[in-house]
């Protein structure tokens, strides 16, 4: 009886651990735009807005997932805008000295256009990584978008548009991170697809 018990404690133990582990302390979210959301992307590209502003606006699942703490930093933090490829520079924040580098990719295949960003964090682990990677036309308006959150160093989203219009397009990768606080962004195109 002594054994049986030892047996069945040790087993439930043994569960309960495989539990834990199988549970996966870093939440991720991934997302791709709906036309909803695309549309509200155009109409608020490029305006005076803050992160938090513009999450609740075209991103909504993004800023629930933040801790009040985290949206408290986000409302107050201006959003900057993704800047030319030309301009490929590592950003950093005056106040952690934490840097973050940003990268936007494109290219094209059988009847669709890929896009992607990678972002990485150095100088410390993030408690919250977010990246944002959109496909803009010739006009500049956004046509497909997709982003992704963890709280890892280095994170990565893409997508695919099928059956394109023919013209020039280009990927905006935008991204933040949340302690240490830094953002940055990068553009890759144009590129014509036809």
């Amino acid at each position: 009886m002594k054994n049986y018990r030892k047996c069945a404690l040790l087993g439930i133990f043994l569960i309960f651990g495989l539990i834990i582990c199988s549970v996966s302390p870093v939440s991720a979210l991934k997302a791709e735009a709906t036309d909803d959301q695309l549309k509200i992307m155009n109409e608020i590209e490029g305006t005076d807005i803050t992160i938090g502003e513009y999450l609740q606006k075209a991103w909504p699942q993004f800023y629930e997932e933040l801790t009040d703490e985290q949206k408290e930093k986000v409302n107050k933090w201006k959003k900057s805008w993704p800047k030319p490829s030309s301009d490929n520079s590592v950003s950093e924040n005056e106040n952690t000295r934490a840097s973050m580098s940003t990268n936007a990719y494109i290219s094209s295949g059988t009847n669709r256009i890929y896009y992607s960003g990678d972002s990485t964090v150095y100088g410390g682990t993030p408690r919250y990584h977010y990246i944002e990677v959109k496909l803009k036309n010739s006009a500049d308006q956004t046509v497909s978008s997709t982003a992704y959150s963890n709280s890892e160093s280095y994170i990565e989203a893409s997508n695919i548009k099928m059956y394109p219009s023919s013209g020039y397009y280009t990927s905006n990768a935008w991204s933040y991170s949340l302690g240490p606080d830094t953002e940055d962004s990068d553009s890759a195109g144009p590129m014509y697809y036809s």
